[in-house]
């Protein structure tokens, strides 16, 4: 008898603290500022609306049908190639020029 009191003390207990717990409310995380993809392979910080998108931008991506590293390779190429030091947007102007004067 004294087996099966403390046996049902046990599971009275246990019960007791199950349904403590479950009436706790859930605990709510912080989400982060903003969503990190591939953190881990991210050298430095881009500034998408001045970097990724835009008129000339969109030309040349559709130039290099949707292959963004070969338009980076195209701009790149274009800093390296001018005399005096371009920014990204200049050289990314200057291609998108150079593309609709020889295509027109």
């Amino acid at each position: 008898m004294a087996q099966f009191l403390s046996i049902m003390a046990v599971v009275l207990l246990a019960l007791i603290a199950w349904v403590a717990r479950s009436r706790r409310p859930p605990v709510r995380r912080v989400p982060d500022e903003g969503p990190s993809y591939a953190r881990h392979t991210q050298t430095r910080a881009i500034d998408p609306p001045s970097q990724m998108t835009g008129r000339d931008y969109g030309i040349l991506l559709r130039a290099a049908h949707g292959d963004r590293s070969q338009l980076e390779t195209w701009v790149l190429a274009e800093q390296q190639r001018a005399t005096s030091p371009l920014s990204r947007d200049e050289a990314i102007e200057r291609l998108a020029e150079r593309l609709r004067l020889s295509r027109s």
